[in-house]
């Protein structure tokens, strides 16, 4: 026990529903150079004389519980809480407790919109805490993000629960709230354990964080237990993994089927369930989320690695192959500096095409984000070619006989002459059409009144009246009547002397071009 007026100066750090909470700068314990001294409200307003009593009660009895624990326990139980490390008295009556400060990377800086930067324990809450709160108060989560990162939180946060059960005691108060987390490496501390308890102490009293209680205390249920805890930490799990809106209430695991595998869901299923008598312990629990974060977090593996073949001409390919899973990226070396990087090609088998730089060992390595494994492929051999050189001056000469001059043959030297056709001495027969003028002037006279008939026959006869014995005599004494018959009589004459006409034309011109052709002679 330590009196109170023996830790010196102390800061102010914050104050909760029982207690404050003093940084502690001038004392320290063995092992524990940063502590924190957390006394006891005294009663009045919220705080009870019973609920003094009981906090005071539950810390004596913590410290007693560390106590007499092994070395290993023991540190075992300092890395993963809070825990009471000593009893502080004032004038002889306990006043609170000294415990370990926590560390400062699970703190985390804040930058809020309108304020000033602080710091700020960074609790798993802040990781399922709505986006527009984050923002505002500045908070900055990025580094919890990856799903790998949020399994072993919780698992961690499984585990701690765990040891404590072990050794019979029970958390009672546990939530989201309750655990710090910090990065690099990832760990995670219970808070507040000063009010945890004994499974064999009837008295106990815990408190219940809002959407915690488990389903049995709405049915008179007082004490809590290992079950009540496991049913916690199920939430917590599933509130801690899943992202979105509604996080903060989520009691069905389906959301996670993302995340984890389905008998990994159907653990944290039950262990939310309303059957106290189906719930898993802590154990499996945390072996189930064990279990996928080692399935999502394991380096490849690489299962054999060969050349096409080792032996090359300097400047040749060789081609580099591989069997393995789960690379991200492949990286092949070689003598000389020779490094290639290749992302995985996503099938258990991949080729890649190097150029060596000098003949040695090439190997390849296969490398994701949580290792990699490296193996020799084989040995190039690499040979140069001997040089190639030409002496123009002694190559060989080829004699070529000589070939007689080509003679064209005399009957060639004169081609025969073409004849020519032409039609000057020959001129085209003109063909004389009678007039028809005069027969024209008569039709024009029947649309006025009957001609005589000795002008129609001499329009078609050319002369003043027709010849005794001649075609058109009988037009002449003719009627008027008469004279559309000979019109027509008249127009069938004049066609069929054309028809004629042309056809003597045809016959002549052919026949005299045929004449010119045969006698035709050499061009000039």
């Amino acid at each position: 026990m330590i009196r109170k007026q023996d830790l010196g100066p102390m800061d102010y750090i914050a104050s909760g529903a029982i207690g404050d909470v003093h940084g502690l700068t001038a004392f320290s314990l063995p092992g524990h150079p940063e502590l924190a001294f957390k006394e006891i409200k005294p009663v009045g307003g919220a705080v009870t004389a019973s609920a003094r009593a009981q906090a005071l009660d539950s810390i004596v009895k913590m410290v007693a519980f560390r106590a007499g624990l092994n070395q290993a326990d023991r540190d075992d139980l300092d890395e993963y809480t809070t825990w009471p490390l000593d009893v502080v008295e004032d004038r002889g009556q306990p006043c609170g407790m000294v415990m370990p400060l926590i560390p400062a990377d699970f703190f985390t800086t804040t930058t809020p919109q309108n304020g000033k930067p602080g710091k700020l324990v960074m609790e798993l809450q802040w990781l399922s805490t709505k986006d527009a709160l984050v923002r505002r108060l500045g908070i900055d989560r990025s580094g919890f993000q990856d799903r790998l990162t949020r399994i072993a939180l919780t698992a961690q946060l499984v585990y701690a629960v765990g040891r404590l059960h072990k050794h019979g005691l029970v958390y009672g108060d546990l939530s989201l709230k309750n655990a710090a987390v910090a990065l690099n490496p990832l760990r995670v501390k219970l808070l507040d354990c000063d009010a945890a308890a004994s499974l064999t102490d009837p008295q106990r009293k815990q408190m219940h964080s809002p959407s915690f209680n488990p389903p049995e205390m709405s049915t008179g249920t007082k004490l809590q237990d290992d079950v009540t805890d496991v049913y916690k930490l199920g939430l917590c799990v599933i509130r801690c993994l899943a992202q979105g809106a509604g996080i903060t209430q989520a009691k069905d695991p389906a959301i996670l089927t993302a995340t984890l595998d389905q008998p990994a869901i159907d653990v944290i299923a039950r262990a939310v369930g309303v059957d106290r008598a189906r719930r898993p312990d802590a154990r499996e629990l945390f072996d189930c989320l064990e279990r996928n974060l080692l399935a999502k977090a394991s380096p490849p593996v690489l299962r054999a690695a060969w050349l096409d073949r080792d032996t090359t001409i300097r400047g040749q390919d060789i081609q580099v192959s591989w069997n393995s899973t789960g690379a991200k990226e492949v990286v092949i070396n070689g003598a000389n500096g020779l490094r290639t990087t290749v992302p995985d090609q996503g099938t258990p088998t991949g080729t890649c095409t190097v150029t060596p730089l000098a003949s040695g060992p090439i190997h390849v390595e296969v490398v994701n984000s949580h290792g990699s494994i490296r193996m020799l492929a084989g040995n190039a051999t690499l040979y140069e070619l001997p040089p190639f050189r030409v002496d123009l001056t002694g190559l060989p000469r080829p004699a070529v006989p000589g070939m007689s001059p080509v003679r064209i043959p005399p009957v060639l030297h004169a081609l025969p002459a073409v004849p020519q056709v032409g039609t000057a001495a020959h001129p085209v027969p003109r063909v004389e059409f009678p007039s028809l003028d005069a027969v024209a002037d008569a039709v024009s006279s029947v649309r006025t009144g009957p001609p005589p008939m000795d002008r129609v026959a001499a329009a078609l006869t050319g002369a003043s009246g027709p010849a005794p014995g001649s075609r058109w005599a009988h037009l002449a004494a003719a009627p008027g009547p008469n004279l559309a018959a000979a019109a027509g009589s008249t127009a069938s004459g004049v066609h069929q002397a054309l028809v004629d006409a042309r056809e003597q034309l045809r016959d002549r011109v052919a026949a005299e071009v045929a004449t010119a052709m045969r006698q035709g002679s050499p061009r000039p």
